[in-house]
């Protein structure tokens, strides 16, 4: 009977950390985005300014996020039609597919 009962013990635990990591991998993306703009009042002042945009460099999970400006708006969404738009803290504009230029 003690034996059952480790096996359900360990069974369960195994499960956990499964759903764990299956929680950690589809919340990634937006975790690093809440950090992202956590310290984006810093990255702003050390970002890249070119044609009127302010643009963070090109980054593994999201290729790209331009900010400050509706020029940046308009130009992301016509470098890509997979741009995605709205405001975060009054300062995100847009997610572009990929780097700004």
């Amino acid at each position: 009977m003690r034996g059952g009962a480790l096996v359900k013990r360990r069974s369960k635990q195994l499960y956990n950390k499964q759903a764990s990591m299956e929680f950690n991998k589809r919340n990634l993306p937006t975790l690093v985005l809440v950090l992202l703009l956590l310290v984006s009042s810093d990255v702003r002042a050390e970002a890249v300014v070119q044609d009127g945009r302010v643009c963070f460099m090109k980054s593994s999970t999201f290729a790209g996020l331009c900010v400050d400006s509706d020029i940046c708006w308009e130009a992301c969404r016509g470098e890509s039609n997979l741009a995605i738009g709205g405001f975060c803290n009054g300062e995100l504009k847009c997610i572009c597919s990929y780097a700004c230029r």
